[in-house]
């Protein structure tokens, strides 16, 4: 990680007009943004075709809604709303156009493809690993989809995030485990190669790509929520094998989305030891009509407590850090 201790930030209202912190880097016929951040995703007309094809999957999930959390029912409605890893910037704008009246933050380490944003909707460029510059207790809503599994040390984000949140505002955290899983508990060994390779070389950086589960632990640990709630979604990735018809769309469109996100990778991972071998073999039994493989898919949103709660005896201090440890320290020990 860069040393420096500048926060690398932008406001744009619509557009971006100084130089970008994150410049675009052609490789194998895709692009990727260049920042000190240990993100292997591209940054190109590919990648954002996938970023808006999942969100409007997700919506037509939830019944045209945004989130799960209840956002319909908030009283007054919010104010400020902060979107962090805003990608396309579609989550934001669909926020912005349900609460005309709310200031729309939506905040990325690059935008190259945002045009014409609502007026309510503020776009900052900033690389979260160099800084955190928003107020405590500024926001109602602070909002994150595909970005804890992205980033080192992913705890001390959603603390951040909590100290960002108002008392009785909503934090909305979704996020997936990079792997796949199968209903019989076995997967193909090509499947378990290319995980192996991916998440070894994340590690390095400090990125535990299995973030979905964990993050209710985490959030239980901060004591700062007065509820919690968690809904975990089994996308069907080999084939729409479920009962469910919108399940299985979902399956669907994550199953393109995870062709797209991995395409070419390997070329921003050197010394990984993933090859486009390793990955074609693994999208072809990823993609098995004969099997039953999914990813998880994880809605978590808690509500912050009025005022904190009341401090917890030692035993349940211990046996909060305790599961917390459980579910997101092994992975740093390589087990």
């Amino acid at each position: 990680m860069s040393s420096t201790s500048t926060i690398t930030m932008t406001e744009m209202k619509p557009q971006m007009t100084e130089k970008p912190t994150a410049r675009p880097v052609a490789r194998k016929q895709r692009t990727w943004h260049e920042a000190d951040a240990p993100y292997t995703f591209a940054n190109d007309d590919t990648e954002w075709e996938r970023l808006n094809g999942v969100h409007r999957a997700i919506k037509e999930y939830l019944g045209n809604r945004i989130t799960l959390a209840p956002l319909e029912e908030l009283s007054p409605p919010p104010k400020k709303i902060l979107e962090l890893g805003a990608g396309t910037g579609v989550w934001a704008m669909d926020a912005a156009n349900m609460f005309p009246e709310a200031t729309v933050t939506a905040v990325d380490i690059s935008f190259n493809n945002i045009r014409n944003p609502p007026p309510n909707v503020v776009l900052k460029q900033l690389n979260l690993l160099e800084g955190f510059p928003f107020e405590p207790e500024s926001f109602d809503i602070v909002h994150m989809r595909f970005l804890l599994v992205h980033m080192p040390n992913f705890p001390e984000l959603i603390k951040k995030c909590s100290a960002a949140l108002r008392p009785g505002g909503l934090l909305l955290l979704e996020d997936i485990d990079q792997n796949l899983y199968s209903t019989d508990g076995e997967v193909p060994e090509s499947i378990k190669t290319f995980y192996k390779h991916y998440h070894g070389h994340m590690a390095k950086s400090g990125v535990d790509g299995e973030t979905g589960a964990k993050i209710e632990g985490v959030l239980h640990s901060l004591n700062q929520f007065s509820e919690i709630h968690v809904h975990n979604m089994p996308a069907p990735i080999s084939a729409p094998y479920t009962a469910d018809p919108n399940l299985n769309k979902m399956g669907i469109e994550m199953r393109k989305s995870l062709g797209k996100a991995y395409d070419g990778i390997w070329g921003k991972m050197p010394g990984s030891g993933l090859t486009q071998e390793i990955h074609d073999n693994m999208i072809r039994d990823a993609h098995d009509h004969d099997r039953q493989i999914y990813m998880d898919f994880y809605w978590t949103w808690a509500r912050k407590a009025d005022k904190v709660p009341e401090t917890a005896t030692l035993y349940q201090q211990a046996w909060a850090w305790w599961d917390y440890f459980v579910q997101t320290g092994w992975w740093i020990l390589g087990y």
